[in-house]
């Protein structure tokens, strides 16, 4: 006769060792599923920041160039807008260069600035570059009344050098504190 006993125990004996060997199958293969989604997750966080520092860098570099070129095209406005004001100047005091040396260096200085600012417009917004091209205009107005106010002898003459040295004293200097206040904005420096 069948020794029922037996067979129970050892159905219950292969089913739990078969449940057992599941069990660390299943474990094992959680495991193994496991590690390797840790080890892709680890390989796309190393991607990530790989990315953020390369995208850093880039926004670093280009921070500083746009603040490099601020930086000298201020110098440059400054530098015109002094040369224009020595030109324009109504009064003037012995051992200074004469009115027309003045006139050159202020074109000179006006065409530099010119040329920087055409070179790097792109750095700039629309607002920002209309701002610096009405400075530009008006630079341009002030030289032209000027030349016309030394070759003119009518009295007209005088009316175009007061409007000229008014533009450079009043004028300028607003529209130069205006564009100074968006660059100290671009660069951080709040007013």
């Amino acid at each position: 006769m069948i020794d029922w006993i037996s067979v129970i125990t050892t159905t219950i004996t292969s089913t739990s060792i078969i449940g057992i060997i599941v069990g660390l199958l299943v474990f094992v293969f959680k495991s193994k599923i496991s590690q390797e989604l840790e080890k892709k997750l680890d390989q796309f966080r190393s991607q990530l920041q790989i990315i953020a520092l390369e995208h850093q860098i880039r926004y670093t570099h280009m921070h500083n160039r746009r603040a490099e070129i601020i930086d000298n095209l201020y110098k440059l406005i400054v530098q015109t807008e002094e040369r224009f004001t020595s030109m324009a100047a109504i009064l003037e005091f012995p051992n200074q260069p004469s009115k027309q040396e003045k006139a050159k260096l202020a074109s000179d200085s006006a065409r530099e600035l010119v040329n920087y600012f055409t070179d790097n417009e792109i750095y700039f917004d629309e607002e920002l570059s209309n701002k610096i091209s009405n400075l530009l205009r008006m630079l341009e107005e002030v030289y032209r009344n000027f030349q016309v106010s030394q070759d003119d002898k009518s009295g007209r003459s005088v009316d175009l050098w007061i409007d000229a040295w008014t533009k450079v004293k009043q004028d300028v200097p607003i529209l130069k504190r205006v564009i100074k206040e968006e660059f100290q904005k671009i660069i951080g420096i709040s007013s």
